[in-house]
């Protein structure tokens, strides 16, 4: 719920209609338990809350059983999400008119970033690194740590991302053999974003290749931007069996924000002595033809992380956290 007027207003609030203050959110957001009350009961305590006009907004969460996250329909071969309650859900509802793009754009503002730096110490190979705006992401942890709270409290004033705009390279004079006698055993493909893309903000950069000649379990692959981050879109795997790539798509989040305008370098590169044959690269960059801040500010709301220790998130925080992931990844590209 949203109560106005601190906690003890809240707890006052909440003995009226007999409810159990579990949680405070964040200021003004409470989570509050009904218990013993049948349907019918707790319907009437509904109609109560609807009718009190000092509560902004409330929502009733019902844990429901999921099958699985997602299935393809065989008759018209679309992605269902098995959630009956997606659009109900609370952090949703603090802004209706959010689409699946604005969640995205919410989830890399929001997150919290200070996290990053436990995973940099845990992890000898997968360090943070800082992309060409400034923007801290991990290839383990992405931009850190969704935080439900600051997500919610930026939705409150989100105005809405501009309309996604699309640019496609294809890059010529393929195809091009790799020599397995190159003592360097890779090869960089300059692929030139010139002007005509009007893209200025970036959200997502994919690439799809058609390779063959393998064992590709020995390839690796990295993607650097017109400003010089560099993303690993494929490392080796010791159990691949498969021999090709045929019109295989990678995708990367990791350049979000940046302008992608100039030279972006693909890397391809093989570890074992076999010939690689690359037939196709073409890569494709999502984007806004300007800096999505629908929040129109330059502040964005961020919650003190210092001295907030990931054990000392509420569990509700994290369990909320976990549900926004998995919405987000249903929809994701």
């Amino acid at each position: 719920m949203i109560i106005r007027g601190g906690r003890q207003h809240a707890e006052a609030l909440g003995l009226r209609h007999n409810l159990i203050l579990k949680h405070e959110i964040m200021s003004d957001f409470y989570v509050f338990e009904t218990s013993g009350r049948n349907k019918r009961a707790t319907n009437n305590i509904e109609h109560l809350l609807s009718m009190d006009d000092r509560i902004e907004l409330f929502e009733k969460q019902v844990p429901h059983r999921r099958v699985k996250r997602g299935f393809v329909n065989a008759s018209h071969r679309q992605v269902d999400i098995n959630d009956a309650k997606y659009d109900w859900q609370w952090y949703l509802k603090a802004n209706p008119l959010l689409t699946w793009r604005d969640i995205q754009h919410l989830a890399v503002i929001s997150s919290n970033h200070q996290l990053l730096k436990l995973g940099n110490q845990r992890s000898k190979v997968d360090k943070v690194a800082v992309n060409g705006i400034g923007r801290q992401f991990s290839h383990s942890f992405g931009f850190g740590l969704i935080d439900a709270a600051a997500m919610v409290k930026n939705a409150l004033e989100w105005n809405g991302v501009p309309e996604q705009t699309v640019c496609t390279k294809i890059v010529p004079k393929l195809p091009f053999i790799i020599d397995p006698e190159d003592p360097i055993k890779n090869h960089d493909f300059r692929i030139q974003l010139s002007q005509e893309c009007k893209i200025r903000y970036n959200e997502h950069a994919v690439v799809t290749l058609d390779i063959n000649g393998g064992p590709r379990r020995s390839l690796s692959i990295y993607l650097t931007s017109a400003l010089k981050t560099k993303s690993q879109l494929l490392s080796e795997r010791k159990y691949d069996s498969g021999s090709n790539f045929h019109d295989w798509s990678f995708m990367s989040v990791h350049f979000w924000g940046e302008d992608p305008i100039g030279e972006w370098v693909l890397t391809i590169k093989s570890t074992v002595p076999r010939k690689v044959t690359v037939n196709s690269i073409k890569l494709v960059v999502y984007g806004t033809i300007f800096e999505s801040n629908p929040l129109n500010k330059t502040y964005l709301f961020k919650p003190n992380h210092n001295n907030r220790s990931l054990s000392n998130i509420s569990v509700l925080n994290r369990i909320i956290a976990y549900i926004v992931i998995a919405n987000i990844g249903a929809n994701f590209y």
